[in-house]
């Protein structure tokens, strides 16, 4: 393809920006009941992207990861639950954005992130 609006010039062969070929979501919960009827869902999921490349010039490119995230949720009603959660559990180090203009940069994604929800439904 040619484009001629980010980088002037043939660019037949390259790959497309920002554009893995292969991800992959996966997620599931696994929902304990208890007797007075409050439960506790166990949640995981993981996400894979493959190697992707930043601008049309095919210059930076993003090697494929892995990205693993999970919850303890404990709803003691339906209207009422805590939440105990982590995001990139691995601490997979990535980035979302790459630039070769003047100044090079790059951008990259969360780091290991955990924290605590409290949920109120009505």
């Amino acid at each position: 393809g040619y484009y001629p609006a980010s980088n002037p010039g043939d660019a037949t062969g390259h790959q497309t920006p920002l554009a893995p070929h292969f991800t992959l979501n996966v997620m599931g919960t696994y929902t304990i009941p208890f007797d007075n009827g409050s439960e506790l869902r166990l949640t995981a999921g993981v996400t894979h992207k493959s190697s992707y490349v930043f601008e049309p010039d095919n210059v930076f490119k993003q090697p494929a990861y892995n990205l693993v995230n999970g919850s303890i949720e404990f709803r003691a009603t339906e209207h009422y639950a805590v939440e105990l959660y982590m995001r990139n559990i691995g601490n997979e180090v990535y980035n979302v954005q790459m630039n070769t203009a003047a100044p090079a940069y790059a951008l990259a994604g969360l780091p290991r992130q955990y924290g605590l929800n409290f949920k109120v439904t009505y």
